[in-house]
């Protein structure tokens, strides 16, 4: 997929998820964060904001996990229908934000960067056998007392 965002983007943890709260023209919703970045977000909408009007700039307030809730505006950019992870088929879309705080996008900013951290944490690249077996006995010390 080409992804076009200029900022990059996380998703949230299942154990803490970031609360969306949307003010629009007629509605508004309190949804989970699909993803979140410094320049907007992604939300799950089961109803697809039908009969709505969503072209128009819209209300947003984050709740990030420990961290005060802030307002910002947006525009919804995008809808896509794709799967969640119960197979259901959800309407996707994705805000742009069009005003935020500095300090707010700073603090998107650590968010991504710390939730980055912890997939790294999660990730652990085993070495293949040789390279792993050349390392050791490259360090280890000659008992035999000849060359190699």
């Amino acid at each position: 997929m080409d992804n076009k965002r200029k900022e990059e983007r996380v998703v949230p943890s299942d154990q803490e998820p970031v609360e969306v709260q949307i003010i629009g023209d007629g509605f508004i919703d309190i949804l989970t964060a699909k993803d979140i970045g410094p320049g907007g977000v992604g939300i799950y909408v089961a109803h697809g904001f039908q009969g709505l009007n969503i072209v128009c700039d819209v209300e947003v307030i984050i709740s990030i996990p420990r961290e005060k809730s802030f307002k910002a505006r947006g525009v919804i950019k995008h809808k896509r229908r794709l799967s969640n992870h119960d197979s259901e088929q959800q309407d996707f879309f994705g805000i742009l934000f069009t005003q935020i705080y500095n300090k707010h996008r700073q603090l998107l900013e650590r968010y991504v960067a710390e939730r980055l951290n912890e997939k790294r944490q999660d990730v652990r690249v085993a070495p293949d056998s040789d390279s792993l077996f050349k390392s050791i006995s490259s360090h280890e010390p000659n008992i035999f007392g000849n060359n190699r």
